[in-house]
Order: C-alpha cells, then sequence, then structure tokens
C-alpha cells in the first residue's frame, strides 16, 4: 500500500455494498445505523474521513475495528466527503458490488430500504431507463427542527419513482457501473454540492436519477431552519454556509448545469446570504459570503471556501452547529486588545470570564507579538486555545502565514469562531506538535475542565484522555516556512527548547508553566535554548511570558523590537 492512501480491510464478493461516511460521529446515531444495516445481505463498509483526535476518537474508532462483519477504510486525512464517497466506491467494485447504498453517519434508514430500491432500479431498467442513482425521499426526524431538501422534478413517472434533478447520496442506491461511466464525486467541492453536482453529470451523460416518495428516511440536515417570508434553508455554521455558497457559484459555470438552475441561483444565493447575515454578524458575515462566492467563480475549491476544515457533508455538524439556540443567545461578542471575541456566559469557566472582561486575558502575548512579529514573518503557533492570540497573529502577517496547532477538540469550535468574527481563516491543524527526536505518532493527552490547563499526559487523576496524532515539529517549521515560534502548551515547551532543531528560528514567544514543571526545569530549557544561539530579551520578557531571539538576528522590517 503507498504511503498515504486510506488503509482497507480485505471484503468478500457480493452484488450489494453499503457504504457509511465517518467523521467526528455520535456515537449513538452510529449505532444505531449500524445495527440497522446488520441484517441487511450485503457486504458493510465504513469510510472514517481522518486520523484520530480529528475525524474519530480513539475508543470509538477500536470499537469499530472489532465489529464482526464491517471493513474500515481508514484516510490519513480529512479528504471530506466526496473523497470518501470514491473510496466507499472503489472498494465495492474491488470487492465485486454491482451496486453501493450510501449513509451519511447520522441517518436512520427503515427496514427493508435497501431491497425496495434495488427493486425500483430493476423496475426502472426494466421500463427503458438508465437509471444511475435511487433514492428515498428524506424527511426530518420526527420531534426535531428541520427542513428536508426539495428535488426539482424532471417531469416524468416510471415504477412508482419520479425522475428528479438530483438525490442526496444519504439513502441512495448507486449503480456501480454508471458511476465508472459518468466518473467520480467532485472531491474539490469536499463538503457541499456533491450529490447535485454528480446527478446533474449523471443526466448530461445520458443516465437518469429518480426519488420514490413512498420510501420515506428520516434524515439530519443543519440544526433548524433560518427562514425570513418565503425564504427559508437549513441552519447551518458559518464556515458550512461559506462552503455551501461557494459550491453552488461553482456550479454556474458547469455547462452540465441546467439553465434554469443557474438562473434560480443567481437569483436566490443573494438572498439566502443577506438572510443569514442579517441573523448572524452582519456586514463582517456578507463580505466572507461575497469573498466566498469569488472563490467559487474563480474555481477556488477544496477543504473550505477561506481554508476552513470541514466534516462530511450531511454528517456530524460543523464548527458552531452543535451549539443549540439556547446556547448561541447565551454567547456575547466583547472586544479585547482590539479583537472581537466570543464569550460563553453560561459554559466559559469564571476565571475566563474574568479575565476577558477585565481585558488581562492573553494580553501579555498579544502585546509581544505586535512587537516582535513584522509582516514578512511566518508564525508557528502552539497552542491556539480560542483563537484570540491567532487572530492577533493574522492581523500583522496574514492568514496564509499562520500555522496552528490546537489538539484540544473543545476550543477548536470557537477559535475558528474567533478568527471567523475578525475576518480571519487560518489553518488550524487538531493535532499536537512535538520535536522529531521524541519519534512519537500519536500521544495521550489529557482534558481539563479549564480548558487551558489541558495538556500532554502527565499521570494526572483528573480530566479525560484522548490519543491525538502528533506532527514532527522540524517538518512542520521547514514545509511552513516558520520564522517565529509562539507557545502556549502547558510545560510540552521544555522538550522543544531542549532538544528541537529551531536552527531556521529567528524569535520565539512563550509562557513558562512552573506550576507544572517546576522552576528548576523551566530554567534549564530556557538555557539550553540560549545554549543553541538564542537571547533572551528582558525588556519584552514579562509575568511568565518569554521572548527568545537568534542572536545573529538584524533590526529591520519583521525584526524584534524593544518595547519603550
Amino acid at each position: 500500500m503507498e504511503a498515504g492512501n486510506p488503509t482497507i480491510a480485505p471484503g468478500t464478493d457480493r452484488a450489494l455494498a453499503v457504504g457509511v461516511t465517518i467523521f467526528s460521529p455520535d456515537e449513538a446515531l452510529l449505532e444505531a445505523l449500524l445495527g440497522r444495516l446488520a441484517g441487511v445481505d450485503a457486504r458493510l463498509l465504513a469510510y472514517v474521513d481522518g486520523p484520530v483526535g480529528t475525524a474519530i476518537g480513539a475508543d470509538i474508532l477500536e470499537r469499530l475495528r472489532q465489529r464482526d462483519g464491517l471493513e474500515l477504510i481508514e484516510a490519513p486525512a480529512n479528504a471530506g466527503i466526496g473523497a470518501g464517497l470514491n473510496a466507499l466506491c472503489a472498494a465495492a467494485q474491488a470487492g465485486g458490488a454491482t451496486h453501493i447504498l450510501l449513509f451519511d453517519q447520522d441517518s436512520s434508514p427503515e427496514p427493508g430500504l435497501a431491497e425496495a430500491l434495488l427493486a425500483r432500479h430493476r423496475s426502472l431498467g426494466q421500463a427503458g431507463e438508465r437509471p444511475a442513482v435511487v433514492g428515498p425521499q428524506p424527511v426530518v426526524p420526527a420531534g426535531e427542527d428541520g427542513k428536508p431538501p426539495r428535488y426539482p422534478s424532471r417531469s416524468r413517472e416510471r415504477a412508482g419513482c419520479r425522475a428528479v434533478d438530483y438525490v442526496i447520496t444519504s439513502g441512495s442506491l448507486v449503480d456501480l457501473a454508471a458511476f465508472v461511466d459518468i466518473g467520480p464525486f467532485r472531491a474539490d467541492f469536499f463538503i457541499d454540492g456533491i450529490d447535485l453536482e454528480w446527478s446533474l453529470r449523471a443526466w448530461a451523460k445520458g443516465y437518469s436519477v429518480w426519488l420514490d416518495p413512498a420510501l420515506l428516511m428520516p434524515h439530519r440536515l443543519g440544526h433548524g431552519v433560518i427562514s425570513a417570508g418565503p425564504i427559508r434553508f437549513p441552519a447551518q455554521s458559518e464556515a458550512r454556509m461559506q462552503s455551501y455558497l461557494r459550491n453552488r457559484v461553482a456550479l454556474m459555470r458547469l455547462p452540465h448545469v441546467p439553465l434554469r438552475l443557474k438562473l434560480r441561483s443567481l437569483a436566490y444565493l443573494p438572498l439566502q446570504a443577506m438572510v443569514y447575515a442579517r441573523r448572524s454578524g452582519g456586514w463582517p458575515v456578507l463580505r466572507r459570503f461575497a469573498a466566498a462566492a469569488r472563490h467559487g467563480w474563480a474555481g477556488q475549491l477544496g477543504a473550505g471556501p477561506s481554508g476552513v476544515d470541514a466534516g462530511p457533508a450531511g454528517a456530524q455538524p460543523l464548527p458552531g452547529e452543535a451549539a443549540s439556540r439556547a446556547e448561541k443567545a447565551a454567547m456575547e461578542i466583547v472586544t479585547l486588545h482590539g479583537l472581537k471575541v466570543q464569550v460563553d456566559r453560561e459554559r466559559d469557566a469564571p476565571v475566563i470570564q474574568r479575565g476577558i472582561d477585565r481585558g488581562w486575558y492573553e494580553g501579555d502575548e498579544v502585546r509581544l507579538a505586535r512587537a516582535v512579529i513584522g509582516p514578512h514573518d511566518r508564525v508557528l503557533e502552539l497552542g491556539g486555545g480560542m483563537g484570540v492570540v491567532t487572530s492577533a497573529l493574522a492581523g500583522i502577517v496574514g492568514d496564509a502565514a499562520v500555522l496552528t496547532y490546537e489538539p484540544n477538540p473543545a476550543v477548536v469550535e470557537r477559535a475558528r469562531a474567533n478568527l471567523s468574527l475578525n475576518g480571519h481563516a487560518v489553518e488550524i491543524r487538531q493535532r499536537l506538535c512535538r520535536p522529531a527526536s521524541t519519534g512519537a505518532t500519536h500521544a495521550a493527552f489529557r482534558l481539563a475542565e479549564v480548558f487551558w490547563a489541558s495538556g500532554l499526559d502527565r499521570g494526572e487523576a483528573e480530566g479525560r484522555l484522548i490519543e491525538v496524532a502528533v506532527d514532527p515539529l522540524e517538518t512542520v517549521i521547514a514545509t511552513h516556512r516558520a520564522t517565529i515560534l509562539v507557545m502556549d502548551i502547558e510545560g510540552g515547551e521544555l522538550e522543544i527548547l531542549e532538544t528541537a532543531d529551531l536552527s531556521p528560528l529567528r524569535a520565539m514567544i512563550f509562557e513558562t508553566h512552573e506550576d507544572q514543571v517546576g522552576q528548576e526545569a523551566t530554567n534549564a530549557a530556557v538555557l539550553a535554548a540560549c545554549a543553541r544561539g538564542f537571547l533572551i530579551d528582558f525588556k519584552l520578557t514579562r509575568d511568565g511570558v518569554v521572548v527568545l531571539r537568534r542572536k545573529t538576528s538584524n533590526r529591520g522590517d519583521g525584526e524584534l523590537r524593544h518595547s519603550a
């Protein structure tokens, strides 16, 4: 197997395969789905869209690995829903399947759905049609608020089915021979509009797309409904909405998309954007939506319209989607160090709220970043927290010149939200970064009640342990071409200062944690860095936040500046 390819478990020959995409799953919903599928006479495949700590918890993954009859495809990185669907189809074909029934991880199919869709597919073929895909009618789960997709009709019916422009992939039966002829799903769309684009391409290739309105399938999309007069659409995070707008604009440039759909998008997308922006931040949000639309028109696709990572479409909610409307109401936007910052008055620890309200939270770090870093620097940040310092860094050097590592999944969502409030979209990797000399590829990370106390496991009794993937620091510094290292990693700075190759760096800004690792160990680590070419800037260093600069550093743009 080539490095970087998904790991695929061996399978057995069956005419039907069932494929499930998985990203940050709700285990109860996933278990319910897999239980419903256990009785289907088919190969059962699941695609895990990324590594442990990003796409799935280590404990959940291990239970899936032990599950009888389930074949896992484990992707090394979050590649998106299109890549996942393609991997599932390829695995099904390799095992001899002729059809694959696809599901998102939180769908709730009724018993007999697979058999019914296969029967509809046969009947459509006997009626002279060339069905590429047949799907059920999605409905909102009982007791939930939502809006199911509306399928434009093609004005013909066969075998109890209705021809439609497209069906969503979840719950749909794909003919794999047609899949080969039509081509793969658009992986560069990443998350939104993938099923629409592929269905329209199927029609252009002479195939057809069908919906059976009598087959109902509960399916979750978004987290509620946004409405204004006749405009009504699923409530989603801003990042997800940007992807939706970007990809819909990209569809307008494709020759196989009918003119009537392009005209509808031209009229409807601006209205959706304005309605969403009016309830979620006003003009700054609308400007970001405009940027996403420009990216779509220019064909700048991929993980997100502004480099925002996202999970598989229709799967686990993206950053911001998991919060209920009551939780969102508790969010307050305040100004801190000239930056907009979210405060959750119901859930944030009192010490964090006091720090923000009194103006000292991350104050030294932001001040030193603005004093040390120039516009031509490139910054690697380890321990992004809530994204306050990250936003300040992006304001100095630009989004593309900042790369942030934050292993705590509980705060990555908030960091992205705070970046978005300030008009930034920095790449955040939910991983650890450690010296190559450790040889670590994964590490135990302990989640503390107050997020800033989370860190590498040192045998503490409190907090929940998760397994997190590790990247070699020196490789990350080289590939990002970093000149500045910013760290707030709860004692993890010691091994970096003592053992890592920091020769490409011009300066470092880091918080010390004597209360966790001791004064003697902290002093030794700082001295070790000084012995390898760094000097302590005593005019800037204060209150446990240290500035080290390289001895050979010259004054100039992007240079360390002493405070008055």
